[in-house]
């Protein structure tokens, strides 16, 4: 497979994603199965509506659906940013030691 096709793969995906978002009824978005089952909001519900929100551009809505994926951006490039670094790995250790602590405590403050 070439690297223009792989990228229109990509690209397609995407828009079929996004069409989905933007398409079709929140009623028939994807559920999520933690939720469902135990009845706490997981790190990551709200996400759908947060992304829906973005991309309409309503902030504060996007706030009310989930505040812990505003973060999301910003700690994803710290780690790709100590992965190309050349430090210790008791970095990159306590960096994920500080990843799962915050997703613990916003899941306990979601669910309180």
């Amino acid at each position: 497979m070439s690297a223009s096709s792989t990228v229109v793969t990509k690209a397609s995906i995407g828009a079929a994603g996004l069409g989905y978002l933007l398409l079709v009824p929140d009623a028939l978005w994807w559920k999520c199965p933690v939720h469902l089952t135990t009845g706490w909001l997981c790190p990551g519900c709200g996400g759908q509506r947060w992304l829906f929100a973005i991309l309409q551009g309503d902030f504060a809505a996007a706030w009310q659906a989930n505040q812990f994926l505003f973060a999301a951006p910003a700690l994803i490039a710290i780690g790709f940013l100590l992965q190309r670094a050349r430090i210790a790995n008791r970095w990159k250790v306590s960096y994920l030691t500080c990843i799962a602590v915050l997703t613990l405590a916003f899941t306990v403050y979601r669910n309180a």
